[in-house]
Protein backbone atom coordinates (compact mmCIF):
# COMPACT_ATOMS: atom_id res chain seq x y z
CA UNK A 1 0.00 0.00 0.00
CA UNK A 2 1.62 3.67 -0.56
CA UNK A 3 -0.47 6.70 1.26
CA UNK A 4 0.45 9.49 -0.69
CA UNK A 5 0.21 12.48 2.68
CA UNK A 6 -2.78 14.19 3.59
CA UNK A 7 -4.10 17.54 2.38
CA UNK A 8 -0.83 18.84 0.67
CA UNK A 9 -1.75 23.10 0.23
CA UNK A 10 0.55 25.24 -1.95
CA UNK A 11 0.28 28.73 -2.40
CA UNK A 12 0.39 30.10 -6.16
CA UNK A 13 0.60 34.05 -5.11
CA UNK A 14 -2.12 36.69 -5.85
CA UNK A 15 -4.22 34.75 -3.64
CA UNK A 16 -4.42 31.53 -5.41
CA UNK A 17 -4.27 28.09 -3.05
CA UNK A 18 -4.19 24.45 -4.68
CA UNK A 19 -4.99 22.18 -1.77
CA UNK A 20 -4.77 18.10 -2.74
CA UNK A 21 -6.74 15.72 -0.83
CA UNK A 22 -4.94 12.04 0.52
CA UNK A 23 -4.28 9.70 -1.64
CA UNK A 24 -4.33 5.98 -0.90
CA UNK A 25 -3.05 3.98 -3.81
CA UNK A 26 -3.57 0.19 -3.54
CA UNK A 27 -2.85 -3.02 -6.07
CA UNK A 28 -6.36 -5.64 -5.63
CA UNK A 29 -7.08 -8.81 -7.45
CA UNK A 30 -10.49 -8.72 -9.07
CA UNK A 31 -12.74 -11.37 -7.82
CA UNK A 32 -15.53 -13.03 -9.28
CA UNK A 33 -18.48 -10.99 -10.88
CA UNK A 34 -15.75 -7.78 -11.39
CA UNK A 35 -16.42 -6.89 -7.31
CA UNK A 36 -13.01 -5.22 -5.95
CA UNK A 37 -12.31 -4.99 -2.31
CA UNK A 38 -10.45 -2.00 -0.66
CA UNK A 39 -9.19 -1.88 3.03
CA UNK A 40 -7.80 1.29 4.62
CA UNK A 41 -8.34 1.88 7.82
CA UNK A 42 -7.11 5.94 6.47
CA UNK A 43 -10.59 6.27 5.10
CA UNK A 44 -13.34 7.37 7.76
CA UNK A 45 -16.68 5.66 7.36
CA UNK A 46 -19.88 7.07 5.53
CA UNK A 47 -17.08 9.78 3.67
CA UNK A 48 -17.33 9.67 0.17
CA UNK A 49 -14.55 8.94 -2.26
CA UNK A 50 -13.39 8.66 -5.81
CA UNK A 51 -12.37 4.89 -6.90
CA UNK A 52 -10.18 5.02 -10.25
CA UNK A 53 -9.83 1.80 -11.70
CA UNK A 54 -6.93 1.07 -13.43
CA UNK A 55 -6.11 -2.47 -15.18
CA UNK A 56 -2.72 -3.58 -15.91
CA UNK A 57 -1.99 -4.40 -19.06
CA UNK A 58 -3.25 -7.63 -20.34
CA UNK A 59 -2.76 -9.43 -23.42
CA UNK A 60 -5.56 -9.79 -25.49
CA UNK A 61 -6.38 -13.60 -26.35
CA UNK A 62 -6.91 -12.32 -30.14
CA UNK A 63 -4.75 -9.39 -30.95
CA UNK A 64 -6.36 -8.51 -34.11
CA UNK A 65 -8.62 -8.12 -36.89
CA UNK A 66 -8.76 -11.79 -36.98
CA UNK A 67 -11.20 -12.48 -34.91
CA UNK A 68 -13.72 -10.89 -36.94
CA UNK A 69 -12.92 -13.15 -40.00
CA UNK A 70 -16.58 -14.93 -40.61
CA UNK A 71 -18.43 -13.04 -38.41
CA UNK A 72 -20.62 -11.43 -40.65
CA UNK A 73 -21.24 -14.59 -42.15
CA UNK A 74 -24.94 -15.15 -43.12
CA UNK A 75 -25.86 -11.74 -43.01
CA UNK A 76 -26.52 -11.33 -46.87
CA UNK A 77 -28.59 -14.17 -48.37
CA UNK A 78 -26.69 -13.68 -51.77
CA UNK A 79 -23.98 -11.70 -53.33
CA UNK A 80 -25.82 -10.12 -55.11
CA UNK A 81 -27.82 -9.06 -52.37
CA UNK A 82 -24.28 -7.43 -50.73
CA UNK A 83 -23.47 -6.11 -53.80
CA UNK A 84 -27.18 -4.26 -54.40
CA UNK A 85 -26.85 -3.31 -50.59
CA UNK A 86 -23.18 -1.37 -50.74
CA UNK A 87 -24.50 0.27 -54.56
CA UNK A 88 -27.30 1.74 -52.78
CA UNK A 89 -24.96 3.25 -50.00
CA UNK A 90 -22.94 4.81 -52.40
CA UNK A 91 -25.64 6.22 -54.17
CA UNK A 92 -27.14 7.76 -51.01
CA UNK A 93 -23.09 8.98 -50.42
CA UNK A 94 -22.84 10.51 -54.19
CA UNK A 95 -26.48 12.63 -53.54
Amino acid sequence: MKIIPSTLEFSMGMGFNISMNATVVRKVVVQSGGHIEIDSPELQPGSQVEVIVIPEHQTPTVNSLERLIGAGSGCYGTLREADAYLNRLRDEWNS
